[in-house]
């Protein structure tokens, strides 16, 4: 899909630009590795690089307190996304007195329009809030994993 890396990077500084490069350390057991990754395109170097062309402030890290509301949400989360694991859908959803959690089998990020199933379960909570969604069709998504055939 789509990824709006403009967004995406003003949310994420305004969010998280909290650090700065000295603040990054190596420590690990492979040091050669975590400094070869921090200078890839998604590392935290070019994080900071980054959020400094945006020209955003630095924001104290205790604005961010978790939020509470009743409005209905409904939180999609794929089986399999190892960038949100399923687990902090739960977690989101636990101060929301209103929220619907569905796990998308067999999908990673963002698996709202990852078939017909999730997208439905979305529309439909988008037309009547007011309860869950019907999430039966869940049940008949299956992993598939794409195998090489054998000569």
């Amino acid at each position: 899909g789509d990824f709006a890396h403009g967004l995406s990077t003003a949310a994420l500084c305004a969010d998280y630009n909290t650090f700065a490069e000295e603040d990054i350390q190596f420590e690990g057991r492979f040091p050669a590795y975590e400094a070869a990754v921090a200078e890839m395109s998604w590392g935290p170097k070019n994080f900071i690089r980054d959020c400094a062309a945006w020209d955003y402030e630095k924001v104290d890290p205790g604005v961010r307190a978790v939020a509470t509301s009743d409005v209905p949400t409904l939180i999609l989360a794929g089986q399999l996304d190892v960038m949100t694991p399923p687990t902090w859908a739960y977690d989101t959803a636990l101060p929301l007195g209103n929220a619907y959690v569905a796990e998308v089998p067999g999908y990673g990020h963002s698996p709202t329009f990852s078939g017909p199933c999730p997208a439905s379960m979305a529309l439909e909570f988008i037309g009547n809030p007011t309860g869950p969604p019907d999430d039966s069709c869940l049940a008949e998504m299956k992993t598939a994993f794409a195998v090489p055939e054998e000569e």
